[in-house]
């Protein structure tokens, strides 16, 4: 249990004691809208704001290197932030942050297959599965991190690859490259705003383009997605009048 005091010392409750710390007390650096999470499984105490990540030993508090950027002219605001197991997760609006093993992965809409909708909450189990909750809509996208937590050996290691599309352009029809595997696989279609437009299924052969047709989708950019054999490939398309 902990508090965020008004922009002068933090608490929190330990199940023992009541412990106070005031801004440069050991090491610690206080910030606006600074928030706080605890992992029981490190004993580390983690406090986070646009300025950088610190940790607490229960000593002495520690900067950690946090990778964000401001490469954005929208308004970015942190939603999700969560230290658990040795691992944390950091959900802002347009991305996630996952750092584990003392490295950082970064995914949005642009690099993962993400809705393209603002991101309000973020949520990942032991085995590595993320279930991200958008705004204005009424799914939640579940997948599976590309890295597997140790505490679960026998989840596979999952990475999002690229996919083709051509002719791109398409109008009624359109050939997906670069698809590895054999099966039967599921295709989805996501419009500007992150909606679900279509989702189909289609067969795959390893070396062989696949064809979608009668794709009867409005003109527009689109990110797709395929899964195939536990395998998550992304690409993107532009539909024709």
């Amino acid at each position: 249990l902990w508090s965020l005091g008004v922009s002068s010392r933090i608490g929190w409750w330990d199940g023992q004691s009541a412990n106070l710390l005031s801004d440069g007390e050991e090491g610690f650096r206080l910030a606006d809208g600074q928030q706080l999470s605890y992992d029981p499984a490190s004993g580390r105490l983690w406090a986070l704001d646009w300025g950088g990540l610190q940790q607490y030993d229960g000593q002495a508090w520690t900067p950690v290197e946090f990778p964000f950027e401001q490469d954005t002219t929208q308004f970015e605001y942190i939603y999700t932030f969560s230290a658990r197991n040795n691992r944390i997760v950091i959900a802002t609006n347009l991305r996630i942050f996952i750092y584990e093993n003392e490295e950082w992965f970064t995914y949005s809409s642009a690099n993962a297959p993400l809705a393209n909708e603002d991101i309000r909450e973020v949520a990942m189990t032991q085995s590595g599965k993320l279930w991200v909750l958008h705004q204005s809509t009424s799914n939640i996208e579940v997948g599976q991190w590309s890295l597997a937590s140790g505490a679960s050996p026998e989840s596979k290691t999952h990475q999002v690859k690229k996919a083709f599309v051509y002719p791109n352009p398409v109008e009624e029809k359109a050939f997906i490259d670069g698809i590895s595997g054999n099966g039967e696989g599921l295709i989805q279609l996501f419009d500007a705003q992150g909606r679900l437009a279509r989702s189909m299924q289609a067969t795959f052969s390893e070396g062989q383009p696949s064809e979608i047709t009668r794709l009867n989708l409005p003109p527009g950019f689109y990110t797709g997605r395929v899964f195939l054999n536990g395998e998550v490939y992304v690409f993107k398309l532009v539909k024709r009048n």
